[in-house]
């Protein structure tokens, strides 16, 4: 886009389009003002207020605690200790999806043709994982040796085509052989288990420790309750290939010791929080730039160039120019959005950052009265 006079200066229609920052709750220090218009200050800069942090804002997360009186928040005394306010505390928030189980499975050394596929007898629907040496528990351990446990959960094809921003895999232990004793019990990646599933039908190798599959991670748990094991790189890896299911293996470090055994419930799932690319369309500028001479004009690029910035329109000496850009968020996200422009006669790149989609500038920073 040119300007009347006798130099030109582009705006090229670069944007940049994102989702508000995340995670969970942040304090704003920034200049006081108010933020309910697209228009920027005269020296472009945009001040804060309650809908977002404006140019030159300090942004820090604050540290959040639950308990029996309340949500307490505990603010970054080194952000408080500078400046003046306002202070603005927003809620960050991301869509998550629950993925449930849709198979379990127990394998046991003792009993290594037993299909125990979404088994219910003998406590197979609490499948157990470490080594069974202690006759007497509930359920009860009989035969002595190695036992896994694995779990095939679905993943959400509402997924496909998401950003994974966390992903947590949660399993819930209902006994222990030895509550007391801290156990090394890790996760692990494997291939798709299916009717029949046995000790000789299993997705990882008996002669080492889940031979041939890959760990995910390792908790250090005792007693019985929830544990949980970070799965975000495993799910974005299943999101991009748009797996059905991702199959989970447990195994203590050691599974000769007695007392890591474990038995689980066999609904664990694994909650993940997402995010999807926002849509963006119809870059625009107004006045719309274009040819006097052929009475030719287009909202943002001329036609038929190979870049935005090649031969750009003119737009008439001292104008406002205002940009604007259409933008939608899948999941209801608050979004800013970043113009570029260039001035060709200095080299000059800028970016106005915005959160509904328009930028002005106004004559004294965007024409040449030259």
């Amino acid at each position: 886009m040119g300007f009347g006079g006798h130099r030109s200066r582009r705006l090229g229609c670069s944007r940049e389009v994102g989702a508000a920052p995340d995670r969970p709750v942040r304090l704003r220090r920034g200049h006081r003002g108010r933020y309910d218009s697209a228009e920027a200050t005269e020296d472009g800069t945009t001040p804060s207020s309650a809908d977002g942090p404006g140019t030159g804002a300090t942004v820090q997360k604050i540290t959040t605690t639950v308990d029996a009186k309340g949500i307490q928040l505990v603010p970054d005394a080194a952000l408080l200790g500078k400046g003046t306010g306002p202070w603005y505390i927003d809620p960050g928030w991301n869509p998550t999806l629950d993925n449930a189980n849709q198979a379990w499975a127990q394998v046991q050394e003792a009993y290594r043709d037993t299909n125990e596929f979404n088994g219910t007898q003998d406590g197979q629907d609490k499948p157990a994982t470490g080594y069974c040496g202690y006759r007497y528990g509930n359920p009860p351990c009989t035969g002595v040796g190695r036992t896994r446990a694995y779990f095939q959960i679905g993943m959400d094809a509402r997924l496909h085509g998401a950003e994974v921003i966390n992903a947590t895999f949660y399993a819930d232990v209902v006994s222990s052989s030895s509550p007391d004793t801290r156990t090394p019990m890790g996760l692990y990646s494997t291939s798709y288990i299916s009717n029949p599933t046995s000790w000789e039908q299993q997705p990882c190798d008996e002669n080492s420790r889940m031979g041939g599959c890959s760990r995910v991670g390792t908790v250090h748990m005792s007693g019985s309750g929830d544990i949980q094991f970070d799965v975000k790189d495993l799910v974005k890896t299943a999101v991009a290939n748009k797996w059905p299911t991702v199959t989970l293996g447990l195994a203590p470090d050691d599974e000769y010791e007695k007392r890591y055994r474990q038995r689980f419930s066999n609904t664990p799932h694994i909650v993940v929080e997402y995010d999807i690319q926002p849509t963006v369309w119809w870059p625009r500028a107004a006045p719309t730039p274009g040819f006097a001479g052929t009475g030719s004009y287009a909202d943002c690029r001329t036609p038929g160039t190979a870049n935005p910035w090649d031969n750009p329109g003119w737009v008439g000496a001292n104008n406002n120019i205002t940009l604007t850009t259409s933008t939608y968020s899948a999941t209801g996200q608050q979004l800013w959005t970043a113009f570029q422009y260039w001035d060709d006669a200095g080299a000059v790149k800028a970016s106005t950052p915005r959160r509904d989609g328009r930028a002005a500038m106004v004559p004294s920073r965007s024409t040449s009265g030259r």
